[in-house]
């Protein structure tokens, strides 16, 4: 507040106290100063606007001091922005990041699918005796085949959950 327009007021009493500044427009700040407005030294002006999401609001009011600055001839020596302007950056950015996670996750899920495919597919080929004795005991093939199919949903299943409970413990010690 050291740089706000402003003016050290007198309290109740007629002592001056400390660090009662007030905080007043700068039209006022310049009839107590006994200033005109250009007199006032300004290193940036912040707007507050009523309905800061009115993007139509906000890029008229861009545009129309952009044009009294360009025909003062004073553009060079200002920068005008809004934060609209940055939330657009930083939403660019926010839908490139989840994009690239996307992929991610696609190309994730492939390898986990051709993990899944060719550990079942060995797991098979070593079982084939195996396979042989439950057909000997009198299991039909509809039997085994539900069989495994069993075992890769038990597997996927403790995967899963053991994924789930990892990334928990990994982004909660990140976050924290």
């Amino acid at each position: 507040m050291d740089g706000a327009p402003g003016f050290n007021m007198v309290g109740a009493t007629g002592r001056r106290t400390s660090r009662q500044d007030q905080l007043i427009s700068l039209p006022m700040y310049a009839k107590y100063a006994r200033l005109r407005l250009r007199q006032i030294p300004m290193n940036r002006l912040l707007i507050k606007l009523r309905e800061p999401g009115n993007k139509d609001h906000i890029k008229f009011l861009k545009d129309a001091i952009t044009n009294n600055l360009d025909r003062t001839g004073l553009k060079d020596k200002f920068e005008i922005w809004s934060y609209q302007d940055m939330i657009a950056t930083s939403s660019d950015a926010a839908s490139t990041l989840e994009a690239i996670f996307n992929v991610v996750i696609v190309i994730t899920m492939f390898i986990c699918y051709f993990s899944l495919s060719s550990s079942m597919t060995g797991n098979l080929y070593e079982q084939c005796k195996d396979i042989a004795i439950m057909r000997a005991m009198g299991m039909d093939k509809g039997m085994i085949t539900k069989l495994y199919i069993y075992e890769a949903f038990i597997l996927v299943v403790a995967s899963s959950f053991s994924g789930v409970v990892i990334g928990t413990c990994v982004g909660y010690s990140i976050s924290y």
